[in-house]
């Protein structure tokens, strides 16, 4: 495990209280209270800022009930990590695909490029696009071993859409305007593309 090192830990006195606690914690109540004493550029609270908020105390059987479902709520959490890990390692065996990741990635500079990232695309395949993302050489490098694997016919691959039904849920009315009419929004990813000469 990896933590920051202005991590705060609660160690409950009695275990029963455990899960009554993090439900607390987790309500917007609880959220007020730790979030109020944030300071500093980077947010940090203290322990004593913590020791102080203050908890409903309730009877011992609720409380009991309430730690038993957070719990119960873990456990189930953690069985359902386990269930997608599994479902996911039959998926590369039932298709005979072998597990992709970074490593398959022919980056442009050797170990160097693998750091920054780096590779190189023929004009030919631009596509129209000059956005890097849409050339993700990760994406490449998966299309290629799926076709690859298809060959074995062990599985056929097709477009997504022809199984699902892809929309884009509605939005506020955009109002368009022609071109040189009115004053252009900039989005703040256009800033970066700003050139001052």
């Amino acid at each position: 495990m990896l933590c920051p090192h202005d991590l705060i830990r609660l160690v409950p006195k009695d275990k029963d209280s455990l899960g009554y606690v993090y439900a607390y914690l987790n309500t917007w109540i609880g959220q007020a209270f730790l979030t109020k004493t944030n300071y500093g550029l980077i947010k940090h609270i203290e322990p004593y800022h913590v020791a102080n908020i203050p908890i409903p105390l309730v009877e011992e059987n609720i409380m009991k009930k309430v730690n038993n479902m957070i719990l119960e709520a873990h456990k189930m959490r953690e069985e359902a990590q386990l269930k997608l890990l599994q479902a996911e390692e039959l998926f590369y065996k039932e298709l005979g695909l072998p597990n992709i990741d970074e490593d398959d990635v022919r980056y442009f500079g050797g170990d160097l490029g693998k750091k920054v990232k780096a590779f190189t695309v023929k004009a030919s395949e631009l596509d129209l696009r000059l956005d890097a993302s849409y050339h993700n050489p990760l994406a490449e490098t998966t299309r290629r071993i799926l076709r690859e694997a298809e060959k074995t016919k062990a599985f056929s691959l097709i477009p997504l859409g022809e199984i699902v039904n892809p929309y884009t849920p509605p939005r506020f009315k955009r109002m368009y305007v022609p071109p040189n009419e009115g004053i252009p929004l900039l989005q703040g990813s256009h800033i970066p593309m700003i050139k001052i000469f």
